[in-house]
């Protein structure tokens, strides 16, 4: 239960006393942009309209990523949460276009999770982490082929464009499937 919050400027950087029934912690806060909208260090979205502060409520975007709705100029918007908390706090000189949350967890929109990312970076970040795993053969979404068929054209003494048409895959594909280029897990050729 919110009890107190206070608003205090000093040196272009704002402070939030935060009071509750248990507790007293300190966040720095900032303004996004000219609006009365803020948000804090520890990744909360607040609204400070007609002298009533509230913490807004996050939704789950379906990418599974927090986000708020935010009123400007007479027109809803829907912001990511670590992408408003990344603007406000985290310096971004390089100008990296994507936020990783270095947990792995997109609920925690700490500044202390967060740093600007170019693509690369967070794409490996996400692999090395075990976030992003690579799916081979038929599992893999976009595969036209199941692990049956391509054993039996690695097999297949039938020439490359009747199998080509057969399977409704180019002739390059069936070569690179006989040479062991692609697929390789599936037709053990090392």
């Amino acid at each position: 239960v919110l009890i107190k919050v206070l608003l205090k400027s000093e040196k272009k950087q704002n402070t939030m006393i935060q009071e509750t029934s248990d507790h007293k912690f300190f966040s720095a806060l900032k303004q996004i942009g000219s609006s009365q909208y803020w948000c804090d260090t520890n990744g909360n979205i607040w609204s400070h309209k007609w002298n009533k502060i509230k913490k807004l409520k996050a939704r789950i975007h379906p990418e599974g990523y927090l986000q708020v709705a935010l009123m400007i100029e007479g027109k809803r918007h829907e912001k990511l949460v670590h992408r408003l908390v990344a603007e406000a706090f985290i310096n971004n000189t390089e100008k990296k276009p994507q936020i990783n949350h270095k947990d792995g967890n997109k609920m925690n929109n700490q500044v202390k999770n967060l740093e600007w990312v170019t693509p690369s970076e967070n794409g490996r970040h996400a692999y090395n982490t075990g976030l992003l795993t690579i799916s081979y053969g038929e599992k893999n979404g976009r595969a036209k082929l199941t692990d049956d068929i391509v054993k039996s054209i690695f097999i297949s003494k039938e020439n490359t464009k009747d199998l080509a048409t057969e399977y409704g895959v180019s002739g390059s594909t069936i070569n690179k499937i006989r040479s062991g280029e692609i697929w390789k897990k599936t037709t053990q050729i090392k």
